[in-house]
């Protein structure tokens, strides 16, 4: 089953934008023939799936803390066979979600095309004259890391769609540089 967006404008536009590019790199000969390429752009896919879901549900960011009684309540629903594919919750489920298969992408798309992250960056120096800008996809690093390293809480997030939307545009430049 699919479901139809309008990809005339604004986030949905540049998500629509991004998945165009990402077609483009897997019909290219060097990615049918890696293995490592095909994966490292189809978990850059389901990044822009999630950040798709996220912006459908309209994703607000992280308001607080977590919610002992929402997060109850949800463990509960569960349990009995309920399940909710709503709210600020699940947006915020599939923005976190998103960001994670980013910050992994991050490591493993230079591994996948250029067999380090150190012969990335020298090729696509080479390539186009200045270094990769990866401003925003180290940002949404950063903020993962922290997360994954603390006590899995996050009261506010510092990332937000623009970042997130801005280091898939990151990543998409260094595949294509290096294609």
């Amino acid at each position: 089953m699919t479901e139809k967006i309008d990809v005339t404008g604004g986030t949905f536009k540049d998500l629509a934008l991004s998945s165009n590019r990402i077609a483009q790199l897997l019909v290219h000969p060097k990615a049918k023939a890696s293995d490592r390429i095909i994966g490292a752009l189809d978990d850059l896919l389901g990044a822009v799936y999630s950040l798709i879901a996220a912006h459908k549900l309209g994703y607000k960011g992280k308001v607080g803390r977590s919610d002992y009684k929402t997060v109850l309540r949800r463990a509960e629903h569960v349990a009995l066979g309920e399940v909710r594919h709503d709210g600020n919750w699940m947006a915020g489920f599939h923005f976190n979600s998103a960001l994670s298969r980013l910050s992994a992408i991050y490591d493993r798309l230079p591994q996948a095309y250029a067999k380090s992250a150190k012969r990335a960056a020298l090729a696509y120096k080479t390539a186009k004259g200045s270094t990769w800008a990866d401003t925003n996809v180290d940002a949404i690093r950063q903020e993962v890391i922290k997360l994954k390293h603390r006590d899995g809480t996050y009261p506010e997030r510092k990332v937000d769609m623009k970042v997130a939307l801005l280091a898939l545009s990151e990543l998409l430049d260094l595949a294509e540089t290096l294609t």
